[in-house]
């Protein structure tokens, strides 16, 4: 029998912040929705992301948490899930009665059913299963916000069991990659170039895209985006890679 595993780290981001750093906490606060709004209206709008589409109508409440996901409602009550989804912000991923199914030729074969998912913050964990068990998809599901209920207040990042970088990233090293799995840093690192483009090429603006340039500005500070190898370094060093992995090529790691 073969097994693989593979690990999740989740952190948890409190939205209060101490006295006396009020500015850095209403920058923060400005920059949670902005993201992640845009990631559940994309998932809203265009349903489960590529390699879980064939998940959608089978997973129980899939269709109702993404209705949640379109209207801004509450996840909750008979209609909707009969559970709440986490709203205190607690670190921890707590999701009750989970069921994962996909409908293939042979029929319907369950990866979870009615299963109680838990991943407690600062804590390491191992997914062991023969494969097709469900250990990606269950990963993959979370990190997206497509599994019904998960915390939304909570920041996810997931690094592919398998990379094949095309040639022009071959050098990147296993940090490179983990500081890329940051998405909320990404989206406005990008938006950040595009609008300095724009503003050193001289092109017309609009009154939001200049005010967006300022808050761009504040949310990548509030993020700490200058910190983000730092904050990768560490994680990997938790997870149990030595510096000489964490410094090397990606592509000489293995996969599972």
């Amino acid at each position: 029998m073969v097994r693989s595993s593979k690990r999740v780290a989740n952190r948890g981001h409190k939205k209060k912040k101490a006295e006396g750093d009020s500015s850095s906490s209403s920058a923060a606060e400005k920059a949670a929705p902005k993201i992640q709004d845009a990631q559940l209206a994309q998932i809203a709008k265009f349903g489960l992301p590529s390699g879980l589409s064939s998940l959608a109508d089978a997973d129980d409440f899939t269709a109702r948490w993404l209705e949640c996901l379109a209207e801004g409602r509450q996840w909750g009550g008979a209609s909707y899930g009969g559970r709440g989804v986490q709203v205190h912000n607690s670190g921890d991923v707590i999701i009750d009665n989970v069921t994962l199914c996909y409908v293939g030729k042979t029929g319907s074969t369950y990866l979870l059913e009615n299963a109680k998912v838990q991943f407690l913050k600062a804590h390491c964990y191992g997914l062991i299963g023969v494969n097709g068990a469900g250990k990606t998809t269950l990963l993959r599901r979370l990190a997206s916000f497509t599994l019904p209920g998960t915390p939304l207040h909570l920041k996810y990042a997931y690094v592919a069991q398998e990379l094949t970088p095309p040639p022009e990233e071959e050098a990147l090293t296993t940090l490179d990659y983990t500081v890329a799995a940051d998405v909320e840093r990404a989206l406005l690192m990008k938006e950040d170039a595009d609008l300095n483009e724009k503003l050193t090429s001289g092109a017309d603006m609009t009154d939001e895209e200049v005010q967006r340039v300022t808050e761009v500005v504040e949310q990548l500070d509030a993020i700490g985006a200058d910190q983000a190898e730092d904050r990768a370094r560490a994680v990997l060093k938790g997870l149990g890679f030595p510096e000489r992995l964490i410094d090397a090529p990606v592509k000489h790691l293995s996969g599972g």
